[in-house]
């Protein structure tokens, strides 16, 4: 969330992370936290689907 603070665009790849359930819906609360303060939360396929819809000057593919 400082990344945020900061100014920095800030993605999180929800199936690259596991949360610790201490109590049963932790981890949706931390979510919706990130989310609040504009983290974006995408999962794999989401993540994918935006390099593929990004225009290719956005991409440094050689």
């Amino acid at each position: 969330m400082e990344a945020v603070d900061l100014g920095f665009e800030t993605i999180v790849i929800k199936d690259g992370c596991r949360g610790d359930n201490l109590n049963p819906s932790d981890v949706d609360q931390a979510i919706k936290d990130l989310q609040a303060t504009g983290v974006q939360v995408l999962d794999n396929e989401q993540t994918i689907m935006s390099f593929l819809d990004a225009p290719r000057s956005m991409l440094s593919l050689r």
